[in-house]
């Protein structure tokens, strides 16, 4: 998890790389180099663009309809490739997001004007990416105004195990991360009925992540009974058998 000292969170910002162009940015360069040589081929040889398409296209007189269907292709493949690459990019991106090989920043919906950017925790990446707008929402969370930055040893704090003991943040943790968590202080306090299905340990998690967090009370009171299966389902069914046995 990406924890950011809030006197250095916009001047992190101001460093990152908009969501919009992060793509072409931080990708791996090979997905772009091979979009690049594909058009360039095709401009040094433009019949290369008619590749994969019968004969009576190729050869087809120029007011034809073919002939038509020829110049439309020409002039659409070398988009298509460009389009191919942006796409491939994106999801490269994603990939590193999610993995924390790369971080976003943004700002938290709903927002008051003093609120300043906060950390996107690495779940939310899973959810819907608006490059384009630079948004990204998921986990019962939306960012606006994001961008991407690469680690700044001396902005950047990285947390990558233990729990979160105060209700206090800073950059609010992944949800999945304090599912998981509530969970783990469920089991220790015998609070988990393993002989029920999984189902009834929904509600207890919720009412446990509202106490232990109340300021963040409606963001989590909303999380999904399938974001939290996701999140506990391999443990749960795990020390459900070990308690069979």
């Amino acid at each position: 998890m990406l924890s950011i000292n809030p006197e250095h969170a916009k001047t992190l910002w101001d460093r990152g790389v908009p969501l919009s162009d992060a793509q072409w940015k931080f990708a791996n360069p090979s997905i772009t180099q091979q979009a690049e040589a594909k058009i360039r081929q095709i401009e040094n040889e433009p019949e290369r663009a008619l590749d994969g398409l019968p004969a009576l296209v190729k050869e087809a007189d120029d007011d034809s309809g073919y002939g038509l269907l020829r110049d439309i292709v020409t002039t659409l493949r070398p988009i298509g490739f460009h389009n191919d690459a942006r796409r491939n990019c994106e999801r490269d991106v994603s990939r590193q997001l999610q993995k924390e090989t790369l971080y976003g920043i943004g700002y938290l919906l709903p927002r008051a004007p003093t609120d300043p950017p906060c950390a996107i925790p690495e779940d939310v990446w899973t959810g819907e990416i608006d490059w384009e707008n630079c948004a990204v929402e998921g986990g019962g969370m939306k960012f606006v105004q994001v961008r991407i930055v690469s680690n700044f040893p001396d902005l950047i704090e990285t947390q990558r195990s233990g729990r979160t003991e105060t209700p206090t943040f800073r950059g609010r943790p992944g949800t999945a991360t304090l599912v998981h968590d509530a969970f783990e202080a469920l089991v220790e306090e015998n609070s988990i009925d393993f002989q029920a299905p999984m189902t009834h340990a929904y509600p207890v998690i919720r009412n446990w992540l509202i106490t232990k967090y109340p300021a963040d009370a409606t963001r989590l009171g909303n999380l999904s009974d399938e974001h939290i299966r996701q999140t506990i389902s391999l443990e749960f069914k795990k020390l459900k058998k070990s308690q069979k046995q």
